[in-house]
């Protein structure tokens, strides 16, 4: 694997694509369930764990077929979509609350039918 390009801020590390694997496959591996409990063995620090850079440097990274690295790119691009649909949706129905307190139901209705 060819090394990601890194820098150090403060408390976090930022990782660029190599070209090799997109940053959405990247994404769901750093966010797997078995390097999360992994990433909690090498840590520095008591009271703030600390990963160094280094050891993010030297995780060994799968490379996977370019067809599945497209699979995982569409369906994390699709998720943070519908996240930010959902997000949308609870703040309209939120202020359908308010208009129905405020004025009454039938305005608030109203309101959400003229957002369609």
């Amino acid at each position: 694997m060819k090394k990601m390009v890194m820098w150090g801020v403060g408390a976090f590390t930022v990782l660029t694509e190599s070209g090799k694997l997109n940053k959405e496959t990247l994404f769901a591996f750093l966010h797997s369930k078995p390097l999360l409990a992994w990433s909690l063995k090498p840590n520095t620090g008591t009271s703030y764990p600390v990963i160094v850079d280094e050891d993010i440097l030297n995780l060994p990274i799968p490379i996977l077929p370019q067809a599945q690295q497209l699979q995982i790119q569409q369906k994390i691009t699709e998720s943070f979509e519908l996240r930010k649909q959902s997000k949308q949706l609870l703040e309209n129905a939120k202020r359908a609350v308010e208009i129905a307190i405020e004025q009454d139901e039938s305005k608030a209705i109203q309101w959400l039918d003229a957002l369609n």
